[in-house]
């Protein structure tokens, strides 16, 4: 399952690209859109979680802290975030916006 997940990843994921707009503006005055998005999450939480290991690990903050910051790097996978962004654009080409 996971072979043909993939190829069909790299067959479909150029076309599918060259269907989709990408994102020019985030709406907010002086913050720009960040092209590399994923890996700057990825490297932020990375940076966070050894940021918070001097705070002693019973602590509530650091527990919280813990629990966000390995859930984001989870829900990032690329596997995870390859399908899901085709299964994105196969409901914008059967319900397209108008």
């Amino acid at each position: 399952m996971f072979k043909f997940t993939q190829a069909l990843i790299k067959q479909t994921l150029p076309a599918c690209r060259s269907l989709s707009t990408y994102k020019t503006s985030t709406g907010l005055v002086g913050l720009a859109v960040d092209a590399n998005g994923r890996e700057t999450l990825l490297d932020l939480s990375a940076k966070i979680m050894e940021a918070v290991k001097p705070i002693p690990a019973s602590s509530q903050y650091r527990i919280n802290v813990e629990k966000w910051f390995t859930f984001i790097p989870k829900g990032m996978s690329r596997e995870l975030y390859y399908i899901s962004y085709i299964l994105y654009l196969i409901i914008r080409f059967l319900y397209p916006i108008s």
